[in-house]
């Protein structure tokens, strides 16, 4: 599922995360992933967390 789709079913979340996988039980479980990032070029996970904030309450 391409990120357009499972955004457009109303999923929100950070940026990265990849559709990788349905729950052959329970197809209402999506399953992602995103890489492990390490090194001074990802962000901070507070800024991460902010950032979410700001984007949950300007909607």
């Amino acid at each position: 599922m391409t990120e357009a789709e499972w955004r457009a079913l109303g999923v929100t979340q950070s940026q990265g995360w990849i559709h990788y996988m349905i729950h052959e039980p329970e197809p209402h479980i999506l399953l992602f992933r995103r890489p492990i990032t390490t090194g001074k070029s990802a962000p901070s996970q507070a800024k991460q967390i902010e950032a979410d904030k700001a984007e949950f309450i300007a909607n």
